[in-house]
């Protein structure tokens, strides 16, 4: 049996599935990828048990066949050919794959295509097509503080909620969360509310920024996303009681700062830098102070270790009481790199101090950025 592709349509579909290929995996059919060829079409998917990538290309092939084949290694030699080339696949069987482009060929081991995890086939009621500009927008501020892991909990996933009108996608880790807003497809109306696996979120991420549409199918307990001859699969997140951060955004904040972004985001790496050098015995972690000064709010961080500590003063519009806050540098600066805006409000109760900061740009409504806050007086 031969199959027959194009190296430039190859190469793109390898790329396309390989972020799925983890580094450490424990089952050895998933460092492979599954080729399947039949009609003049092959199919090349990466699985993780909880994802799958396909990407289809054009193919001759004297006969459908199936086979898996290491990815990275299949990549390597893929990526190292010429464009205009074609790669030839003479399968041998069970056990090897003979692999041919002009005077290059090689013999490389497979597995059996019936030890790679099926395909997700889910019944998906819920169907829309949605603006790739928009969804990127709420899905980076969304993952910002999505968490990714094997316990189970409210902060676990990306949470899509439709509500009032909107799509809500809210991420959070127990530190930060952060809130989304972008229009409601008319093809999920009605959808529950569902959480999705960050790793899975990260995939559409990547692929948005190429496209304008992205067609996104839901289900009870899975998801489908397609762009023309590329198709993710993923498993949804069981959580009990998913996360809804709206009360927490709606307290009332009587503190407002406006800094510049850039001033602000470098001042706060300025200070970072010493508490990153002191390592992970480094006293309250990474706080960052901020208190009231002449020219507007002093950033500071506590002594640390033998007493390394830094501080800047930097320009701020000041609205409301006096205060000091102590807030997780870290968190915010990651925050920062999403906002990325020419003026920032950063806004805290100095009555309640157990009311999440609030960041977002200036004048934006549809992103923000909660953070329970070490301290405020």
């Amino acid at each position: 049996m031969t199959v027959v592709a194009e190296v430039r349509e190859l190469n793109r579909a390898l790329g396309s599935v390989s972020g799925l290929i983890k580094s450490a995996n424990t089952i050895a059919v998933l460092d492979n990828v599954l080729l399947e060829a039949s009609n003049s079409l092959l199919k090349v998917t990466g699985h993780d048990l909880s994802v799958s990538i396909t990407e289809t290309i054009p193919c001759e092939a004297d006969r459908a066949t199936a086979f898996t084949v290491n990815a990275l290694h299949l990549k390597q030699i893929v990526s190292s050919l010429p464009n205009g080339a074609q790669v030839a696949f003479d399968y041998e069987g069970e056990t090897a794959v003979n692999i041919q482009s002009g005077r290059y060929t090689s013999r490389m081991p497979i597995l059996p295509a019936a030890d790679f995890p099926p395909h997700f086939n889910f019944d998906t009621p819920w169907r829309a097509t949605l603006s790739t500009k928009d969804l990127r927008r709420a899905l980076e501020c969304a993952m910002a503080s999505g968490k990714d892991g094997h316990e189970i909990t409210k902060y676990s996933g990306i949470t899509f909620r439709p509500r009032d009108g909107r799509l809500e996608i809210t991420g959070g880790n127990g530190i930060m969360i952060s809130i989304a807003w972008t229009g409601l497809p008319d093809g999920w109306a009605h959808m529950p509310t569902f959480v999705a696996p960050p790793g899975a979120m990260k995939q559409i991420l990547d692929k948005s920024t190429s496209i304008d549409e992205i067609a996104i199918d839901v289900g009870e307990n899975g998801l489908f996303a397609t762009v023309g001859n590329w198709k993710l699969g993923s498993k949804l997140i069981d959580v009990a009681n998913p996360l809804d951060a709206l009360s927490l955004f709606e307290m009332p904040r009587e503190r407002l700062l406006r800094s510049d972004g850039d001033t602000f985001a470098a001042a706060l790496r300025r200070c970072m830098v010493v508490i990153e050098a002191a390592g992970k015995d480094a006293l309250n972690g990474s706080q960052i102070r901020v208190k009231q000064s002449d020219i507007g709010v002093l950033l500071y961080t506590p002594p640390i270790g033998t007493g390394a500590k830094a501080e800047e003063a930097i320009e701020v519009e000041i609205e409301g009481p006096d205060f000091i806050a102590k807030l997780n540098g870290r968190q915010i600066t990651e925050a920062l790199k999403i906002v990325a805006a020419d003026t920032v409000e950063i806004s805290m109760s100095v009555e309640e101090p157990r009311t999440p900061v609030l960041l977002r740009a200036r004048g934006e409504t549809d992103r923000v950025f909660l953070f329970a806050p070490v301290g405020v007086q």
